[in-house]
């Protein structure tokens, strides 16, 4: 059997490559190859066994596509397994889009990916794809506890005269020297910012910036250079104040560094430091006012250091228990377990409710699931102050968004991003779930799983239990009686529509409106696959609706569990007064997403069109035109010529002609797939052919629904005699108006 080899790629100073090397230190038992990309690169390609990498694309050629055409050389000919390091997110600016390209063609070469965080393996899903059979496994960065502060020695390599506050690791934009500088500018204490490490290749220029900058606030700016080990961790210990503020992160260096320095740095919030803030609460202080928390830290610098009796070696690991992770990763790359994962997470968006949530985390403690089964996650949308969590016997998190609006959407998903269940459940804050609620639920999810994920949707039941005490609550969950509880009517649209799918175990396209995010099961695999709730939908409602549509395109199957009751505190929308601007939006708000004519009507052109239409073989302008008629005649549909690098003349004004490949977000929305792949003359409308299935006429056109492509059911042999080769032989002029 061969051994797989570490190969550890990059410049020697590389954050990248250091941490590689180091966890190869403790894994003798692999094969080791060391250097630049160039000079590793014919090795690798000549040697045969599975091969390691850390990945970015930094390291790995000069661009994306670049750095990805490196690993997928390297694929075609050994088995090649990657941890991910600076996964792409729209933080990236212009160079988002292709890296997202290069990141998904590694992953898709790739027989096992590790990333760092669970924040990361959201961004990989929602930003990149992750292929059904891929295992993205999340192993934290370790952290190594360095001696105590007294046996440190060595110069600093900065004045020490006044107080400092130190960012570390390269000088680049987005790393947050800029915003401590202007953050120190707004406070009283006399500090000066030191830079522990050297520019990053490129952006020389910024010191001079910085320094300049500086001044203007009087203050002074501070650059050691490059440190080794041993002189980063003086340095770490000198100055007064360790702060990380990047623009955005992936699985930041710095933060393990101050903290295995003994420090304990002030960090502005963001969700990968949420999540190892939940881990280890005694390594870091976050914060969402850096000018604040600065001047605290100044005024008491004893707060920036881990008390030693704090440190817990079983929430952040070594590197040698990391070593040892990605050992057993890679010698099994079918490893799917997470050890100590709750088996579903419980996601719930809040705002500014605190007795309803505190009524939802009392009905969860009386849930007949195990509850270290199960842990939740409340996702604050933007409240003047933080959710209180009372003491809880199952795991609690608290993660929060800026007040931006309603963006129910954008609290669920990033609470789905800290999640660690296989299952995620979601809940409104103002839910009461009954005691077998978790436990239906999964069974529902288990029972229906046919491979292609599961959205399940729960009992909404209503009652008015204003004037009920806890106790009373407790018991009307558990009996159905309790007094001061008045029993509300359920809305008859749902319980019909139950009752006329047979548990939406019949659904159809149409039913998707039968799915509510109020308490809503499903696949973590199918959520991250489909990209999550749209973060777009602001405002009341529609969320659960286009999320449900998108899951049944890519094939998931809809369940409704009849034994998961949850009673909402109040009759439904469609009881209250005065709702019809709110339904009204949600439905203007829906056309623009979910093609059907049951949600937008005929005749308005929408950029998401009900039919993606990708032509072939027209590189005659004319018939190119004339196919493009024909096809668009009657139809909501969108033309795309695949393999034409410009649009004719004639059909520019026209947006629903372009060139290219479709993006996937058209593709993930649209009824019918249809392939015309030579000129063409249909008898009727393409949207009556589609209205009758899949399809197809041989050279000619493919017509398929885009559920059953995702589901592997798709059929196109059915001969479609409503289509017949365009006769090219003539002039365009005498076909416009006859074929």
């Amino acid at each position: 059997m061969n051994v797989t080899t570490l190969a550890i790629v990059g410049p020697a100073q590389h954050g990248v490559r250091m941490h590689a090397s180091a966890l190869a230190d403790h894994s003798p038992q692999a094969e080791r190859l060391e250097g630049e990309i160039t000079d590793v690169l014919p090795v690798i390609l000549a040697g045969d066994g599975p091969v390691h990498f850390h990945f970015t694309d930094r390291i790995f050629g000069r661009d994306a596509a670049d750095a990805a055409w490196t690993i997928e050389r390297i694929a075609a000919r050994r088995p090649v397994s990657v941890t991910l390091h600076d996964i792409p997110q729209p933080s990236d600016g212009h160079a988002f889009t292709a890296r997202c390209a290069g990141y998904a063609r590694v992953v898709a070469v790739a027989r096992t990916v590790i990333v760092s965080s669970h924040v990361e393996r959201g961004l990989l899903a929602r930003h990149t794809g992750i292929p059904a059979d891929t295992r993205v496994h999340v192993d934290p960065l370790p952290i190594d506890r360095a001696p105590s502060r007294e046996s440190t020695e060595g110069s600093p390599g900065f004045p020490t005269s006044t107080a400092t506050v130190g960012l570390l690791g390269f000088i680049y934009p987005g790393k947050g020297h800029d915003h401590v500088l202007a953050a120190l500018a707004a406070g009283p204490h006399s500090a000066d910012v030191v830079a522990l490490g050297r520019p990053s290749d490129g952006h020389q220029d910024l010191v001079a910036d910085f320094e300049r900058l500086a001044r203007a606030r009087g203050r002074s700016f501070h650059v050691t250079g490059f440190l080794s080990e041993d002189q980063l961790t003086a340095a770490a210990r000198a100055v007064t104040v360790p702060v990380v503020a990047p623009e955005h992160v992936s699985a930041s260096g710095s933060v393990g560094w101050w903290i295995a320095s003994g420090r304990r740095p002030v960090v502005v919030r963001h969700p990968f430091f949420e999540e190892l803030h939940d881990r280890a609460p005694w390594a870091l202080t976050l914060t969402d006012d850096l000018p604040s928390a600065l001047n605290a830290a100044l005024e008491d610098p004893s707060t920036t250091w881990i008390n030693e009796e704090d440190w817990d070696d079983s929430a952040v690991p070594s590197t040698a228990r990391a070593a040892r992770i990605q050992w057993s990763r890679l010698a099994s790359a079918d490893s799917h377990a997470q050890p100590d994962a709750p088996r579903v997470s419980v996601i719930v968006p809040y705002y500014e409710n605190q007795l309803g949530l505190d009524r939802l985390l009392r009905a969860l403690e009386r849930q007949d699931l195990p509850h270290h089964e199960f842990e939740v996650i409340v996702s604050d949308d933007g409240s003047a102050a933080a959710p209180a969590i009372p003491s809880t016997s199952y795991p609690v998190r608290v993660t929060r968004q800026d007040n931006l609006g309603f963006r129910a959407a954008a609290a669920r998903n990033r609470g789905a991003v800290l999640a660690r269940a296989p299952r995620l459940v979601f809940l409104d804050g103002d839910m009461m779930p009954e005691p077998r609620f978790l436990t239906a639920m999964l069974a529902g999810l288990e029972a229906h799983h046919d491979g292609r994920g599961v959205l399940a949707v729960g009992a909404r039941r209503h009652v008015d239990v204003s004037a009920c005490t806890p106790a009373q609550i407790d018991q009307w969950l558990t009996s159905g009686r309790a007094h001061g509880a008045r029993r509300l009517a359920d809305p008859a649209w749902l319980s019909d529509g139950y009752a006329r799918t047979n548990d939406l175990a019949d659904a159809g396209v149409e039913d998707f409106r039968l799915i509510i995010s109020a308490l809503m099961g499903v696949d973590r695999e199918l959520f991250e696959t489909v990209g999550g709730f749209d973060e777009t939908l602001t405002g009341y409602g529609g969320e659960d609706w286009e999320l449900a549509y998108r899951c049944w395109q890519a094939g998931a199957r809809f369940t409704h569990v009849a034994g998961a009751v949850a009673w909402h505190d109040g009759p439904d929308l469609g009881g209250r007064p005065d709702t019809r601007d709110i339904k009204d939006a949600e439905t203007m708000a829906l056309a623009q997403r979910i093609p059907l004519p049951s949600t937008r009507g005929r005749g308005v052109v929408f950029d998401q069109p009900h039919v993606v239409v990708r032509v072939r073989g027209h590189h005659n302008d004319g018939e190119a035109f004339l196919t493009a008629a024909q096809l668009l005649r009657d139809t909501d549909a969108g033309v795309w010529f695949v393999d034409r690098d410009s649009i004719p003349a004639a059909l520019a004004q026209d947006p629903r002609v372009r060139v290219g490949e479709p993006e996937p977000r058209y593709r993930a929305r649209c009824r019918y797939l249809v392939d015309a792949l030579a000129p063409l003359t249909l008898h009727e409308p393409l949207g009556a052919l589609c209205d009758r299935g899949d399809q197809g006429a041989p050279g000619l056109l493919e017509l398929r629904e885009t559920r059953n492509v995702n589901r592997g059911e798709s059929d196109a042999r059915t001969v479609c005699t409503a289509v017949r080769p365009a006769n090219t032989d003539q002039r365009i002029e005498g076909r416009v108006a006859h074929d």
